[in-house]
């Protein structure tokens, strides 16, 4: 690794925080996912999936972090419900919408 990269890097993880493996992007993707969909109100997997347009098999991939959450998919989510990317990929607020951080919020309260 060059120093430019290795400064880069460095200078990322003080930024951003420390790089996460792609598991943990997968599943903490999902775990957004599942806080999201309760959020709006689904509990069943299988009402969000006829709502979404996805089957409840892939929903439940995404949701445990066992598969990406496709794109195409992330993008149906933002156009039905503002949800985005940014959210659902790095948690970034930016990618929410208020009512939704609010309600996903309550869900972390109860807890």
């Amino acid at each position: 690794m060059t120093e430019d990269l290795e400064n880069r890097l460095q200078d990322g993880e003080r930024l951003y925080g420390p790089m996460l493996d792609e598991t943990t992007y997968r599943v903490r993707a999902g775990e957004r996912l599942r806080a999201a969909r309760l959020a709006l109100g689904y509990t069943s997997g299988e009402d969000f999936a006829d709502a979404t347009g996805v089957s409840e098999s892939s929903l439940s991939c995404w949701e445990d972090g066992s598969d990406w959450v496709s794109p195409w998919y992330v993008s149906k989510l933002r156009k039905i419900f503002g949800i985005d990317h940014n959210w659902l990929y790095e948690g970034s607020l930016v990618g929410l919408s208020d009512d939704l951080f609010a309600a996903i919020h309550g869900l972390d309260q109860e807890k």
